[in-house]
């Protein structure tokens, strides 16, 4: 009798146990499936702040926040809002998200801005969203019945201080120099540029047109043109009779119309420092003349050109180089706004160190004799990308997501 007794409770005690084991075991099976879904729904979240936050980025204009927060409404996508759902696209991100916007980036910084309100200098876009999951099994451990995992993107228009893709094969003069040297005004203050333009007038937008990147290039003055490159037989001979005259006949009108920069680049050449003989050119990596150069133009650069570097020089003197060349350029004039749109470094005139980089449009036909100027509308400041204008005007601006 006492032995089966002993089995009796032997039985009962390891049916407790076992039941005890499968509520264990299908309360983490449970755990299991429901923190899966619930990584899902993060990335599902990540992936929504992320688009949303480089779009709200895109859209900051320096004048209101309206198109910005439009952009992460979905307003300017042509598909559907796909975008904008969760859960296995059950579940919509609609009123579940909070934009906010920043001058600096910094945490503490962010402001929520309704779509009137001045958003002058803020180039820093904020998107948090949550999500609200049902938690269907793992209750029984955690009591929890729904879950809300959130995810948080900062978008911002980031100035670009190297170049590692689609320069233009040109290094336009600024005009002004940190050498202080030849009657050259300071291009810089304490790291700041004194004039954003760098002694340039660019082609100016479309007032009330912010889509449209310029003025149409039949209205730009002849003051906005500039030399991307200089001619070296325009170039040697412009200085031939000074002092005390120079001739500017084969020069840009913006280079010819700048009060004073003809007797600045006449003193500087005259004196024998100048570091090349202006040919205006350059390359990335070795130097393999016009295969480097088409290269550059197609977006492809062989090494980093980076601010504050000398500008590697071509000479560019191979008469069928400069004309396959040539044509690529009238080839791009020809494709029209924003095609014939292209970014170059502008440098120092004395040093030849990259001061910043900028805006000009390819117009009209271009010269295939090497030793003719080559000019250009400068445009200024532009996004970079879609060029519907930016916050700041210091340079060339991408978007990135930064935090």
């Amino acid at each position: 009798m006492k032995h089966g007794r002993n089995r009796t409770r032997a039985r009962g005690a390891i049916l407790i146990m076992f039941s005890l084991t499968i509520f264990l075991i299908f309360g983490f099976m449970g755990l299991a499936f429901d923190l899966g879904r619930v990584y899902l729904a993060k990335n599902e979240a990540q992936s929504f702040v992320d688009s949303a936050a480089l779009a709200a980025a895109v859209m900051l204009d320096g004048t209101t926040p309206a198109r910005a927060l439009a952009a992460v409404d979905g307003v300017y996508l042509t598909t559907n809002n796909a975008w904008k759902q969760y859960h296995f696209q059950t579940e919509s991100f609609a009123g579940k998200y909070t934009v906010r916007f920043s001058k600096t980036g910094a945490d503490d910084d962010f402001q929520t801005l309704a779509a009137g309100d001045d958003a002058t200098g803020y180039r820093f876009a904020e998107v948090i969203a949550t999500t609200d999951i049902p938690m269907y099994l793992s209750p029984v451990l955690t009591g929890n019945t729904i879950s809300h995992p959130a995810a948080r993107a900062v978008g911002a228009q980031v100035l670009k201080t190297w170049f590692d893709e689609g320069l233009a094969p040109f290094a336009p003069k600024a005009h002004c120099s940190d050498t202080g040297l030849y009657g050259f005004p300071p291009c810089t203050s304490g790291g700041l540029p004194i004039d954003p333009d760098y002694g340039m007038i660019a082609c100016t937008p479309v007032p009330g047109l912010s889509d449209v990147p310029g003025t149409p290039a039949s209205l730009c003055p002849q003051n906005t043109y500039y030399t991307l490159r200089w001619g070296s037989n325009v170039w040697s001979s412009s200085f031939k009779n000074y002092p005390p005259t120079v001739d500017t006949s084969g020069w840009c009108g913006g280079d010819v119309l700048q009060a004073g920069l003809k007797d600045q680049l006449a003193t500087w050449y005259r004196s024998g420092d100048h570091w090349v003989d202006a040919t205006g050119f350059f390359t990335a990596g070795s130097v393999n003349g016009t295969a480097d150069l088409l290269k550059l133009l197609n977006g492809d650069m062989a090494a980093t050109i980076v601010v504050g570097q000398q500008i590697p020089g071509w000479d560019g003197q191979n008469p069928q180089q400069i004309s396959a060349f040539a044509k690529a350029l009238n080839d791009k004039a020809a494709l029209g706004p924003p095609g014939s749109f292209v970014t170059t470094p502008i440098i120092d005139p004395v040093t030849g160190k990259i001061l910043t980089w900028k805006l000009f449009e390819l117009y009209g036909t271009y010269n295939q004799n090497g030793g003719a100027n080559w000019c250009a509308i400068y445009r200024g400041e532009c996004t970079y990308g879609p060029c519907k204008g930016q916050v700041l005007s210091d340079g060339i601006y991408e978007i990135r997501l930064v935090k």
